[in-house]
């Protein structure tokens, strides 16, 4: 996000990493991993990730509810991502908090049910996104699955629904629904463009 204002995290170029890290804090920066009530947590622990630094916004223009949404009473940016600290001091993100789903007391992030869904043999991309079923009992969002299958496939939603009844937990299911795609769309930064699939959930929902 452009409020932070630069670059947080880097490897050391004298030592390869050897796992998916992004890196250590760079200095004269600030960062702490904390749970939604704001609390920290202890290295090794996922929550959200704050920073703090010297050169970042100081708040929206005239946009003071805006401003409370983004920063914190101390002055930490509320990054939205997802993620930890070890006790060496390398930073971990894995994803983004409002692709966080909470099931049955527990939280599951939108990836991990994509990786689920990928063991499908006919399945070759999944994308997750969150969405509000109308008439739902509670107003937490749920993940809706848009999937691409292999070349060949005759796979349908009704049999693919059956397969992740009987195949995957309770965490990894689709309240949200299903669509099969020919392709998923992609962002000018060559990601999964999840925006133009939200904008085209709310078609459907």
């Amino acid at each position: 996000m452009r409020e932070e204002g630069g670059i947080h995290f880097a490897s050391d170029p004298r030592k390869p990493e050897i796992n998916e890290t992004v890196g250590e804090l760079l200095p004269n920066l600030e960062a702490k991993v904390v749970n939604q009530d704001g609390q920290i947590l202890p290295r090794g622990h996922a929550g959200e990730i704050l920073i703090r630094n010297p050169y970042a916004m100081k708040g929206y223009l005239d946009g003071i509810i805006a401003s409370k949404e983004v920063f914190t009473e101390d002055g930490y940016i509320k990054t939205g991502d997802m993620g930890m600290v070890n006790e060496s001091g390398h930073w971990y993100i894995i994803g983004r908090l409002k692709d966080l789903y909470k099931r049955n007391g527990s939280h599951v992030m939108g990836s991990e049910i994509e990786a689920a869904i990928l063991s499908h043999p006919e399945v070759l991309g999944a994308a997750v996104i969150a969405v509000k079923v109308p008439g739902a009992v509670d107003d937490e969002p749920v993940p809706r699955g848009y999937l691409v299958r292999r070349p060949g496939s005759t796979l349908q939603i009704q049999d693919f629904k059956a397969w992740i009844a009987t195949s995957l937990s309770e965490r990894f299911q689709l309240e949200g629904g299903i669509e099969f795609l020919d392709a998923l769309p992609v962002s000018m930064g060559g990601k999964v463009d999840r925006n133009a699939l939200r904008q085209k959930s709310t078609l459907v929902i």
